[in-house]
């Protein structure tokens, strides 16, 4: 079986009834490659091979490979198949493959494909680091910025990113929904100087946050003192 995503066509194969089983290959190998850990389907597991890119029979016109490009086709072969919760074994190359995909979910608007906007506090945001800036951080995978002191005007959560409800991890099993994404300290005491904390904003880009991201380093780059 073959699904057109990315510009490729994702060669996979399905074996087994059960409980969704992602299989991914190690480089130069192929989704076949399961039949020589297993023998057969794992019982009670339906296991998704798929060929990455450029291997077995999956094309790739651009002749390029990467691994974080392997997880968005992945990703977009699991979407074709409705599939939104898994187990997964990658060896070697798709081991890299699998921590790509953990990186690359975020939360969206519900029953769309849109990026969750920001959950914002203007009202606290005195130098407007949010000015032209409704998204941020996809990396619902990360430890949010933890509190250690009460917030107060020495220390303001000015933005959270909404976690993804579907994605389990141990963050949203305790409950949590959101985590701290920008943090500002003031200047205070003896420190001049404001301190800005904001979480892995390079991956905005991948999700369509271009201009939000380009908006959040120009109000950086204006910011002066409060």
């Amino acid at each position: 079986m073959q699904v057109a995503v990315n510009g490729i066509d994702l060669h996979y194969e399905i074996a087994g009834e059960g409980e969704p089983l992602l299989w991914l290959h190690g480089f130069m190998g192929a989704g076949t490659d399961w039949q020589y850990i297993f023998g057969e389907p794992p019982v009670g597991f339906r296991v998704i091979a798929p060929d990455l890119r450029g291997h077995g029979a999956s094309t790739n016109p651009s002749a390029e490979f990467s691994f974080r490009q392997a997880a968005h086709d992945v990703l977009g072969l699991l979407d074709e198949l409705h599939i939104d919760r898994l187990r997964a074994i990658g060896v070697s190359g798709g081991g890299l493959t699998l921590l790509h995909i953990a990186t690359l979910r975020p939360a969206v608007v519900d029953g769309t494909k849109n990026i969750a906007p920001l959950t914002t506090f203007r009202d606290l945001d005195g130098p407007r680091l949010l000015d032209g800036v409704p998204t941020l951080s996809f990396h619902q995978h990360l430890p949010h910025y933890e509190l250690t002191a009460p917030e107060g005007d020495g220390l303001r959560v000015l933005a959270r990113q909404r976690v993804d409800p579907h994605r389990p991890h141990p963050f949203t099993a305790v409950g949590n929904t959101e985590f701290n994404a920008l943090i500002w300290m003031p200047p205070s005491g003896e420190r001049a100087g404001d301190i800005v904390l904001i979480d892995s904003t390079h991956f905005t880009t991948l999700f369509g946050g271009t201009d939000s991201l380009r908006n959040l380093w120009r109000n950086l780059a204006r910011m002066t003192g409060h």
